[in-house]
């Protein structure tokens, strides 16, 4: 009998099982390369995820300040004092609050309905493993009862007084990646606050996580940790 298939469908009946098995092999090693790659990357891409999460938090305050013509403020809870060690848990927690009054507040409040604090600790509401949020020392804040709190004006500017700035004539709070800490990689964002209340993030790698610029403000000056640790 005459075969009528085609020359393609001969070539097709033509594979071996172990041409076969090569292929689905190639295809299974390429998967687990890529998985690696993006288990590796996760951590990282949390840590870009939670400078944003801060930034905006940031932002949010500044322009309910201008819109409600009343102070806005954002009080740091906790922070992890042993960032440095990548076995010990995430943490880092703020809330975002506004004034009742347009100077020197006696009273604050949630800014939302539904609470107002951010809790990016694993099992916290906003929770982003492997990510802490570094401790900040002590910021006085303007006025009484604004301890470590960054306080904006009506105008949108940052109220704390010049001691709570560094030199750079920031505001610096700073999120570590506790995973890249483990592979002895300094990895960290930075969010500057400046006097005018705009904020930026500056990566100490410069990197995101596909490894192209971060889109953040580029790389700090130093590979170390603030503070000088290693």
């Amino acid at each position: 009998m005459r075969d009528h298939l085609s020359p393609l469908a001969r070539l097709s009946r033509a594979f071996t099982l172990l041409e076969i098995a090569v292929v689905i092999g190639v295809i299974a090693l390429l998967s687990a390369l890529g998985i690696a790659t993006m288990q590796g990357s996760m951590p990282r891409y949390r840590m870009v995820n939670a400078s944003k999460q801060l930034k905006g938090d940031l932002m949010e305050l500044r322009m309910t300040a201008i819109e409600q013509n009343r102070q806005t403020r954002l009080v740091l809870g906790s922070g992890d004092a042993d960032y440095l060690d990548p076995a010990s848990a995430s943490q880092g927690s703020w809330t975002l609050e506004v004034g009742n009054r347009s100077r020197n507040s006696t009273r604050w409040r949630p800014t939302g309905e539904s609470g107002s604090e951010v809790n990016i600790a694993k099992d916290g509401n906003r929770p982003f493993p492997d990510v802490s949020l570094m401790p900040w020392g002590s910021f006085a804040g303007p006025g009484r009862n604004n301890t470590d709190a960054i306080v904006f004006s009506p105008r949108g500017w940052v109220e704390n007084p010049a001691e709570d700035f560094q030199s750079s004539g920031y505001i610096v709070l700073t999120l570590v990646n506790k995973e890249a800490r483990a592979k002895g990689i300094n990895d960290f964002i930075e969010v500057r606050v400046a006097r005018s209340g705009l904020v930026d993030l500056e990566a100490a790698l410069g990197r995101d996580p596909d490894g192209g610029p971060a889109g953040i403000g580029g790389a700090t000056t130093s590979g170390a940790f603030p503070g000088g640790a290693r």
